[in-house]
């Protein structure tokens, strides 16, 4: 997903969260652990297929490689879960997941903020 040009951090986040929740088939508000686990998915097969369409390829080639993408997927949800101090089997609040962006510690804002798609140069 690409982050429409914004005035501010704060722009971005709000404009990536509703973007992300419209799109919810629940649209209740919060991330349940697939959510946060596809967005993954989508934002890494989005970098991949830079990457290969730098080298001429785009995307995920074979069936390791999207393995691969998976496992990375699910390891970052996890640790985005582990950061809010929320178990998987729970949904966190898109409020509480935009308060950490800005308020979080260093290791949390970092990775909200890279999952959002925005530069880790702060506001």
């Amino acid at each position: 997903m690409k982050i429409v040009c914004s005035k501010s951090d704060k722009d971005k986040v709000e404009l990536f969260l509703k973007m992300v929740d419209s799109g919810d088939d629940d649209g209740n508000g919060c991330f349940d652990f697939e959510e946060i686990k596809e967005i993954c998915v989508l934002t890494f097969q989005d970098f991949t297929s830079k990457a290969k369409d730098d080298e001429a390829g785009g995307g995920a080639e074979n069936e390791d490689e999207n393995a691969i993408l998976k496992e990375t997927a699910v390891f970052q949800a996890r640790n985005i879960f582990r950061l809010l101090k929320y178990e998987t089997h729970q949904e966190i609040p898109i409020e509480a997941f935009k308060r950490a962006i800005f308020t979080g510690d260093e290791e949390t804002r970092k990775t909200l903020r890279q999952f959002c798609c925005i530069d880790n140069d702060f506001d």
